[in-house]
């Protein structure tokens, strides 16, 4: 989970090489790790806010 906010939050900061690092530690953990995925399993209750952080794992290179 925490390599998913980092990715997330550099990509939205626009911290492009921080966030693409997080992303390529987190697809060595789960290489199959897709962003219909990590939906099935975040807690986050407001659509708006899991909106945000699945854009965010998009701009980082998360597939969906």
């Amino acid at each position: 989970m925490a390599n998913c906010i980092s990715a997330a939050s550099h990509a939205l900061a626009g911290r492009a090489e921080p966030a693409q690092r997080a992303m390529e530690h987190l697809r060595r953990l789960d290489p199959a790790l897709c962003i219909s995925a990590v939906k099935d399993w975040l807690s986050i209750r407001r659509p708006e806010d899991l909106a945000i952080f699945c854009e965010g794992l998009r701009r980082a290179g998360l597939p969906e």
